[in-house]
């Protein structure tokens, strides 16, 4: 399944939408990152935990890879035999393509962390 170097750190504060300001071995919220070479930050924040200790997966790209793991491990019974492709449209990529035996399935992702007692929800519905 879906392994990463995953390094604790502390959530100190969002800056703005994509952005946040961790701290290794420090103070805060408890979050997950992973070692990045390259760029302005030598991490990249992929979780943290909240209330009721449930954990958060806020890298779109980690929510993509676990997705595409479970296809192709067979975890979802109704997608069972689809095959991913990764589908440009003009200068954008589509969340997720399936191949469902013929059949076209256009998948989009949201990452959720606003939660009600056990329930999952996003913010605009």
């Amino acid at each position: 399944m879906l392994k990463l170097p995953i390094v604790e750190c502390t959530f100190i504060k969002k800056l703005n939408r994509c952005v946040g300001v961790i701290e290794v071995n420090g103070e805060g919220k408890k979050a997950f990152c992973i070692p990045k070479q390259g760029g302005k930050t030598d991490f990249v924040l992929i979780g943290f935990l909240e209330k009721r200790e449930k954990g958060a997966i806020v890298n779109t790209r980690t929510q993509a890879n676990a997705f595409e793991g479970v296809i192709d491990l067979g975890l979802i019974k109704w997608l069972k035999g689809c095959k991913i492709k990764n589908v440009k449209v003009g200068n954008s990529r589509l969340d997720c393509f399936l191949d469902c035996n013929g059949e076209e399935i256009l998948v989009e992702m949201k990452s959720v962390v606003l939660r009600e007692e056990d329930y999952a929800m996003h913010p605009d519905c």
